[in-house]
């Protein structure tokens, strides 16, 4: 896992009164990169993290808006908590307690039929997602809500989205258990099953819930600034934002349609 706090860390710590640090402003709307005509500037400051304070302001000076540094290495050090290497996400299931707490992934009694004979066996499981069948670990699949193919910018939005930088809040239970979570210290409890959750609604359109609000910008800046946006994506793709479990039937090899495109 990239480490996000440590690369803006590493920004600030190049500022001093003499250099600032100026970068190009890109920003997703509608889960589309766009350029603004604006700039990212790290500069001293005598009320900020560090001592270091983050502003963009656009280039015909109309609008200066401050980014809090305590509220960006939160929510950086809260993304990097609930990511997964791409080679290890499969094991999320066994080892991640936030991800056992969120699908309810516990030890359970199976009964097989062996030789004629029914055997009691105690297994991890956790239900499917989708139709709510409960299964061992072992027989489930991890699917990815966001396809690993042209979804990467919808991974990164409901990443992003579930700690507060996106214009619109998350809708479904788990962007609202996960922000919850970490914001307010509430108790991640399982989340309900497809098939057995209320139909969801929001105050927020599809639009702004893919869609980057100022905090969002400056982290989203800064890290393509840096090189690294590709680290950032396959984390927001591996992570617990993004990642479910299902069973054979309903995790197809169709794989789910993007938002947009």
């Amino acid at each position: 896992m990239m480490d996000l706090t440590g690369i803006i860390a590493g920004i600030l710590s190049t500022v001093t009164e003499r250099n600032t640090y100026i970068a190009p402003v890109f920003t997703l709307e509608s889960a589309c990169e766009h350029e603004k005509f604006a700039k990212v500037f790290v500069t001293k400051g005598n009320f900020a993290y560090m001592g270091k304070k983050i502003t963009i302001t656009f280039d015909d000076n109309s609008l200066s808006v401050p980014i809090r540094l305590d509220s960006i290495f939160a929510k950086l050090g809260a993304i990097e908590n609930i990511a997964f290497a791409k080679s290890t996400y499969r094991g999320a299931i066994e080892d991640t307690v936030l991800f056992q707490q969120l699908y309810d992934v516990k030890t359970r009694t199976f009964q097989y039929k062996k030789n004629n004979v029914t055997v009691t066996q105690q297994e991890l499981s956790a239900p499917c997602m989708k139709c709510g069948i409960i299964l061992p670990v072992q027989q489930l699949t991890i699917d990815h809500q966001a396809p690993q193919t042209d979804g990467e910018y919808e991974a990164l939005l409901k990443t992003f989205r579930a700690f507060g930088l996106t214009h619109g809040a998350p809708q479904g239970p788990k962007g609202q258990a996960i922000q919850q979570h970490f914001t307010r210290g509430t108790a991640m409890r399982p989340i309900p099953t497809r098939i057995s959750r209320p139909i969801l609604t929001s105050t927020f359109s599809l639009d702004d819930r893919y869609t980057l609000n100022d905090e969002g910008v400056a982290i989203y800046s800064l890290i393509r600034n840096e090189g690294l946006l590709g680290d950032l994506l396959t984390a927001c793709m591996h992570g617990l934002c993004n990642l479910r479990p299902m069973c054979g039937h309903c995790n197809t090899a169709r794989g789910n349609p993007t938002k947009f495109i």
